[in-house]
């Protein structure tokens, strides 16, 4: 059994796991993390006028506001403290999803021998009586007693939160949570035939691995402590639990050669063999009576995986799968063995985390999509922004609520959102910068508060499509060049800058048909006859008249007409012109 164990987990969760409060901005962290940004750009179809409303979003307009979270609690880990790190948790998402159209889903695996589904997946309210009934199944082990199985398998945990997730296909993988509580020992692991797993080593009390043992000396165990000694030696019994081989990843690639080397050739049935199983498979004298138990020779150890190996390779995949599915996966350490440090750290940077979280940075991860960030967008070399005089080109919503813009006092370029911060900055911005030299038209926004997962901020403006094709035929155009989210993820550490995909749009030409020349006199016109709806005027759509200059007279956007009607066009249009293209051009004949 684990030595000294309630003292150690005691004081390792003191040490591991911090108290929770919500950050307003994130502290930023100078480590590079990887993340994933929900985001989405679309594009509205050209309308009568060539033009395209464009929107960013974060998260993703195509996202459904819907979150699943899983805890996976390690039999050991369920404590008054993971408990109350939990409430501090839930309380929070409540608040969070209170005023917002988010939905969030909760479940609780829990795992011994084996993994125990004891809260399914709920739509989470967070009614006092919810809270309550979560949190008493994190306060204590709360496995049912009649469906106790001894030992520890965090493999059937984990695989039994990935069948969760896996089966709720109404929620998007990034809004997947698997929040692993544990102090990083196991020593079983599920075999293909769905049956538990241990693997026994020849052992001997009071013995080394380099001592000689009589048969009648042996005792068989696929237990933790046996592996401690035969792994880490004399000094296992000053220091519990140490990384074999000093490092991890000399430790883990032994791990992976053993396993392949061995294959199932030790994965005896647990449910058979038990924890020892030696008075089961020898006689008096030492024989092994049972000719289908294999296990490793006390000297052996150092050329096969031992149980905890074993069981912790398995682990390993288990986690990896469910970051490899795109789901946000955190492992919890409460205890402080070296070898706990090393495990949970490892799994850790399988989901781009920190080598250590807690309950604080697990929450900022599901309530914050980003801490703080800017995105520079350009404008599309087929396109022009398009603004009226004194008037913000740019909508910006938050939850779907417009925020009313101010032009900066400072640079007439500058538009501001929100409500002003400490710093004198504004919570958001949005900065013009008209093309120079090789630089493209191009807007940056600024975002100096979080983006909640829960609440969507949208920004939108208007493109003119100029410098159209005069040819015959159907044209493809992206809206925008490129488009860059730097920022600092939501706990402030720096993430690698993601592109946004630009959308493109399409457009027509189609050839005018010359007007035939008149062989006498030009005939003159008719009166325009009334139509049954109208006084019999023609009127004409002043954002009709292409913004970027005249047509020429071979080309259209798809609509046919003669020489006259684009001349009257031409005449009327110019005067009653409402829009105007923002600042300068690009060269449109580069």
């Amino acid at each position: 059994m684990r030595r000294n164990y309630a003292r150690k987990l005691a004081a390792a969760f003191t040490a591991a796991v911090t108290a929770l409060s919500l950050m307003s901005v994130p502290a930023l962290a100078a480590t590079q993390t990887t993340w994933r940004v929900s985001k989405s750009k679309t594009a509205t179809a050209l309308d009568a006028n060539d033009r395209t409303t464009v929107t960013l979003s974060l998260p993703s307009a195509e996202e459904k506001l819907t979150s699943d979270i899983v805890f996976v609690l390690d039999k050991s880990s369920c404590a008054p403290a993971t408990a109350a790190e939990a409430e501090t948790l839930l309380n929070n998402l409540k608040n969070a999803i209170a005023s917002s159209k988010a939905t969030v889903k909760i479940s609780v695996v829990a795992f011994d021998g084996t993994d125990h589904l004891l809260y399914p997946l709920t739509n989470y309210t967070g009614t006092n009586a919810q809270i309550s009934a979560i949190k008493s199944l994190m306060s204590v082990n709360s496995i049912p007693a009649a469906e106790h199985v001894g030992g520890t398998n965090m493999q059937a945990g984990l695989d039994k939160a990935h069948e969760v997730l896996n089966a709720d296909t109404s929620v998007q993988s990034s809004r997947k949570y698997m929040v692993l509580v544990s102090d990083g020992l196991t020593r079983l692991f599920t075999g293909k035939d769905g049956q538990i797993k241990d693997i026994y080593y020849q052992y001997a009390y009071g013995k080394g691995v380099d001592d000689d043992i009589t048969p009648k000396q042996a005792v068989y165990f696929g237990m933790i402590d046996e592996w401690d000694l035969a792994r880490n030696g004399p000094s296992s019994s000053s220091a519990n639990y140490q990384l074999p081989f000093g490092d991890w990843n000399t430790y883990f690639s032994k791990v992976a050669a053993w396993v392949k080397a061995d294959g199932d050739t030790y994965a005896l049935n647990y449910a058979k063999y038990g924890n020892d199983p030696t008075n089961m498979v020898k006689d008096a004298n030492g024989n092994i009576t049972d000719s289908s138990f294999s296990y490793i020779a006390h000297k052996d150890s150092a050329n096969h995986a031992m149980s905890v190996d074993r069981a912790v390779y398995e682990a390993y995949n288990s986690y990896k799968s469910m970051v490899d599915s795109g789901y946000r996966c955190y492992a919890v350490r409460v205890a402080d063995y070296g070898f706990s440090k090393a495990f949970m750290g490892a799994l850790n940077n399988l989901s781009g985390n920190t080598s250590d979280v807690s309950f604080t940075s697990i929450q900022n991860g599901i309530l914050y999509l980003l801490a703080s960030g800017t995105v520079t967008d350009e404008i599309g070399d087929h396109f022009d922004l398009v603004t009226a005089a004194g008037t913000c080109p740019f909508t910006l919503t938050l939850n779907g609520d417009a925020l009313t813009s101010v032009q900066d006092t400072g640079n007439a370029n500058v538009w501001n959102f929100g409500s002003q911060l400490a710093d004198g900055n504004y919570q958001y911005s949005v900065e013009y910068k008209p093309a120079s030299g090789s630089t493209k038209e191009q807007f940056v926004w600024s975002i100096n508060v979080p983006v909640k997962n829960t609440v969507p901020i949208q920004l939108s403006y208007k493109e003119q499509l100029v410098n159209k094709e005069t040819a015959d035929g159907t044209y493809t155009v992206n809206t925008n060049g490129n488009t860059v989210l730097a920022y600092q993820d939501s706990n402030g550490s720096k993430g690698v800058p993601e592109n946004f995909v630009s959308p493109a749009v399409s457009y027509s030409v189609a050839s005018i048909p010359d007007e035939p020349v008149p062989l006498g006199p030009t005939p003159t016109p008719a009166a325009p006859v009334p139509s049954s709806g109208g006084s019999g005027t023609v009127t004409i759509d002043d954002d009709a008249v292409p913004l970027s200059g005249s047509p020429t007279s071979n080309s259209s956007t798809g609509d046919r007409g003669n020489a006259a009607l684009i001349a009257l066009l031409l005449v009327s249009g110019a005067a009653a012109l409402g829009s105007t293209i923002y600042s300068q051009r690009k060269n449109h004949a580069e």
